[in-house]
C-alpha cells in the first residue's frame, strides 16, 4: 500500500498540530505544506538519503519519516519553534532521517557506473 500527497499534506499538517485528525486542511495551509514537498525530496536525494521517485506514490515504509521532516521543514510558516521531543527527550528529526537512511540504503541509485576495460 503507499500514500499520496493529500495524505502527506494532512499528516504533515497533524504533526504541527494545525489541524485534527478528522478536519481538513484550509487551502492556504496545504498549499504552504505542498510548496515544500518537491525541495524536501530533492534534497533528500541530493544527499543520498532516500529517493522518492513518485510524491503521490509514497511507499508505506518511508511515510510517516517523510510527514515528520516535511513538519520540520515549513514549521516557521504556522509559527511553531520546535516539533514536540519524543518521549526520552531527543529531537525526532535525526531519528527520521536515519530510518530513511536505513531503508534507501543499499537501493538502486541510477547513477552511471563507469566500466574499466583491461
Amino acid at each position: 500500500m503507499s500514500k499520496t500527497r493529500a495524505q502527506l499534506i494532512q499528516r504533515t499538517l497533524q504533526r504541527l498540530g494545525v489541524v485534527a485528525e478528522n478536519r481538513p486542511a484550509f487551502p492556504n495551509e496545504t498549499a504552504i505544506v505542498d510548496d515544500g514537498i518537491e525541495p524536501l525530496i530533492g534534497e533528500l536525494q541530493q544527499r543520498e538519503i532516500i529517493y522518492v521517485g513518485d510524491p503521490d506514490d509514497i511507499d508505506d515504509a518511508v511515510y510517516e519519516s517523510l510527514a515528520l521532516l516535511l513538519a520540520d521543514a515549513v514549521k516557521g510558516f504556522f509559527g511553531v519553534a520546535a516539533l514536540p521531543l519524543d518521549a526520552d527527550g531527543t529531537s525526532p528529526v535525526p531519528v527520521a532521517e536515519a530510518k530513511l537512511r536505513q531503508i534507501g540504503y543499499g537501493r538502486y541509485s541510477g547513477a552511471v557506473q563507469q566500466g574499466e576495460y583491461m
